[in-house]
């Protein structure tokens, strides 16, 4: 009896002691692997924000002569929510503009504003659909949450949602341009910074909106050594603390089994 008695006794002081060896163990393992999720997220989301500023930076003059126009155009353009094929835009309004003005080199000739109104309209068609594809795409292949391009409007801490990687419908049916957000500098420290500065800053930017907590890095878009906009690339919170959260069970499943085949061995 004596025996069965200590026999108990110790496994109720090995079940407590596993418990607590397994919680310690969990904690620190997720608080580590979160750190270090994290900093494998900023990475991510740094070097896909560098990518889609490239790739607007590679345009040059082409992307800012678009941008100029969309923005004192913001109504104009009529660009269905739904369209599929960015490539097929561009050759339609690549065929009209040569039908119209033979021979002549748009942003050399003539510029977008001046060209007839269904021109016009195609030339922002093409280019806002290939750029807003670009954006899309590169959010969908990395699993990212929101993918964006943002340029101050001119009013303190306001931005354009130049290119929104989720697409709105306005009132008319076509899809939303260039919406005005008021983004304050405490809650969008980074983005700011990515905007005055002309450099991706460190670390990340919280939200907690209508897409969820997420975590957000920012890239300067830089032409002719002036900033002229800023890539924003977002990844939900529950993708880091997935990650850390799995990396912390493994660990703690394989000290239990370390602490069981122990004991095992002891007795």
């Amino acid at each position: 009896m004596r025996r069965k008695g200590l026999l108990f006794g110790f496994g109720i002081i090995f079940v407590i002691f596993t418990v607590v060896t397994l919680a310690i163990s969990g904690i620190a393992t997720f608080v580590n692997q979160n750190g270090v999720y994290q900093e494998q997220e900023e990475q991510k989301l740094q070097e896909i924000g560098g990518y889609l500023a490239e790739m607007l930076e590679a345009d040059g003059d082409d992307f800012i002569m678009y941008q100029n126009y969309l923005i004192k155009h913001i109504q104009e353009p009529e660009i269905p929510v739904d369209f599929a094929d960015a490539g097929e835009a561009k050759r339609a309004f690549d065929r009209l503009f040569a039908d119209a003005c033979p021979g002549k080199v748009l942003g050399e000739d003539i510029l977008p504003e001046d060209l007839p109104l269904d021109l016009r309209k195609a030339y922002a068609f093409s280019r806002h659909a290939y750029y807003l594809e670009l954006f899309e795409k590169a959010r969908e292949r990395f699993g990212l949450i929101y993918t964006y391009y943002l340029v101050p409007t001119g009013e303190v801490q306001h931005m354009y949602y130049f290119l929104d990687g989720v697409r709105e419908e306005r009132e008319d049916g076509y899809l939303n341009l260039c919406d005005d957000v008021e983004e304050s500098i405490e809650a969008h420290a980074r983005m700011w910074e990515a905007w005055e500065t002309g450099k991706t800053p460190d670390g990340f930017d919280t939200y907690d909106n209508e897409y969820g907590k997420t975590l957000a890095c920012y890239s300067p878009v830089v032409i002719g050594g002036k900033t002229v906009g800023v890539v924003g690339a977002e990844v939900e919170t529950d993708e880091v603390d997935r990650g850390a959260l799995m990396a912390a069970l493994y660990v703690a499943g394989l000290a239990f089994a370390v602490i069981v085949v122990g004991t095992l061995a002891m007795l």
